[in-house]
């Protein structure tokens, strides 16, 4: 949906592990399930990713081309844990 909006691409990484760090810059950090399932997996054996300080906001990016329900609803989409 962002990306249609504006044509750049929401979440862009150079690999799954900078993709992922880059969706958490923006979506905030795995929840423990997930983060354990990145654990297990022997590809990220002791992979940490840092700490992120000035986290991004679909809000600041998409208010110029979005009204608050469309950004609203996009959340809800991007929810890592929607139960």
């Amino acid at each position: 949906m962002g990306e249609l909006m504006d044509g750049q691409p929401l979440f862009p990484g150079d690999s799954e592990v900078d993709q992922l760090f880059v969706i958490q810059k923006v979506l905030g950090k795995l929840p423990d399930f997930l983060q354990e399932e990145f654990n297990r997996n022997t590809r990220y054996q002791g992979l940490k990713f840092p700490e992120i300080a000035h986290p991004e906001t679909l809000e600041a990016r998409y208010a110029p081309v979005m009204n608050d329900i469309e950004i609203e609803l996009m959340k809800k989409m991007l929810d890592m844990d929607p139960y």
